[in-house]
């Protein structure tokens, strides 16, 4: 058996309304706190429901909203922020929102202490304080960066997208109330959530905690995710959160792969989130990845209920795939890349971006750039 290390010191809130500890979760921490959130989400309930919950502790807000569309949350939005947080003697960062915003949050918290302009990080600039206390309240139910130190963002100068890894980064406490995550765009986002089950059970540094988790979030996105985007069914939606919620555990052993990856890259490309380019990738990525990881790909395929009995891990592999298919008919979701607005001209750059990304580097099978751009093609 393998050795691994595994600590998250992040203290965790899951359930229906956990969002409502929140003033005593943060008022443990500190009393003036940097509030970074989305400002499409001004317009509903959530942040005003955390601003009063705050106030009832005593605690002091500065609310700092950032635009929602994918290349402004970038280096310069967070140089901004890190001033704004640091002149206002905050004490504790909190994070409202998606994977992008909540990795702005992320950097944020990392540059209070540390105290040069991100692009100085990005650059290879040695980052040598702790982040102080950072709070994350997700609103998407898709975040493989949740429980780990590193995040995603932006650099403007190169419109590329760069992983940096903080110290100590990681939330000192997450709350995550399936109430306050956005059905939006629930399809495209809970097939993003099974890729990235399927590729962190896949990828060489999961363990065996980090399987368990995997397979049961596949088990329940497998059997809960039709009833709950096409009935509406509350109870699947539930489960459908918690399955996010361990998917994001898992990760912060194991890793994202190559749809990971990549769709991070078209998101960025096409400056528009939750695309669904998932559900085109993900079945051209397995039939990649059969070679060097049939036997864990039966074993995904008897956590989806495929009856494995009396056939070979290769048919089983297979069965996977017309799962895989299958399920993003049902959901109404593309099934090639060229339904959405990228042209084959896209296809080398797209590759050439995604290979120099982390999660690319945990594969069960090597994929260079070339490779990567054969299963563009095929997904095409």
């Amino acid at each position: 058996m393998q050795v691994f290390d595994f600590f998250i010191p992040s203290h965790l809130k899951f359930g229906i309304d956990s969002l409502n500890r929140i003033g005593s979760v943060v008022s443990s921490v500190g009393n003036k706190v940097f509030l970074v959130t989305e400002n499409e989400l001004l317009s509903g309930k959530i942040i005003s429901r955390i601003q009063t919950l705050l106030a009832e502790r005593n605690c002091e807000v500065i609310l700092y909203d950032i635009p929602a569309k994918i290349f402004s949350l970038n280096t310069n939005v967070i140089d901004k922020g890190a001033l704004l947080a640091r002149a206002s003697y905050c004490d504790v960062i909190v994070g409202v929102g998606g994977m992008r915003t909540l990795s702005v949050a992320k950097a944020i918290a990392m540059l209070i202490k540390n105290t040069k302009s991100i692009n100085d990080y990005i650059d290879g600039e040695s980052i040598k304080e702790e982040s102080i206390p950072y709070i994350e309240v997700p609103t998407e139910s898709k975040n493989p960066f949740m429980f780990r130190n590193d995040f995603i963002i932006t650099d403007v100068r190169t419109r590329k997208l760069c992983i940096l890894k903080a110290i100590n980064g990681q939330p000192c406490n997450v709350i995550y109330d399936p109430t306050v995550i956005s059905d939006d765009n629930l399809s495209q986002i809970m097939m993003n959530n099974l890729a990235n089950a399927i590729e962190g059970y896949l990828s060489t540094n999961s363990n065996f905690l980090s399987d368990m988790m995997f397979l049961k979030a596949i088990e329940m996105q497998a059997k809960y995710i039709v009833s709950a985007v096409k009935d509406k069914d509350s109870d699947s939606a539930l489960f459908l959160s918690l399955s996010g919620l361990m998917t994001s555990l898992g990760l912060s052993m194991a890793s994202i792969g190559i749809v990971g990856t990549v769709s991070e890259v078209i998101e960025q490309k096409m400056q528009s989130k939750n695309m669904g380019v998932a559900s085109a990738l993900l079945p051209y990525v397995i039939e990649f990845c059969i070679p060097s990881s049939a036997e864990k790909l039966a074993r995904i395929g008897a956590a989806m209920g495929i009856n494995v009995e009396s056939k070979t891990m290769l048919d089983v592999a297979v069965k996977v795939i017309e799962f895989v298919k299958k399920l993003a008919e049902d959901l109404e979701l593309p099934g090639k890349l060229s339904e959405f607005s990228i042209k084959t001209d896209d296809l080398i750059g797209i590759a050439d971006s995604a290979v120099k990304i982390d999660g690319m580097n945990y594969l069960p099978r090597i994929c260079n750039s070339e490779e990567l751009y054969n299963i563009l093609q095929l997904a095409f």
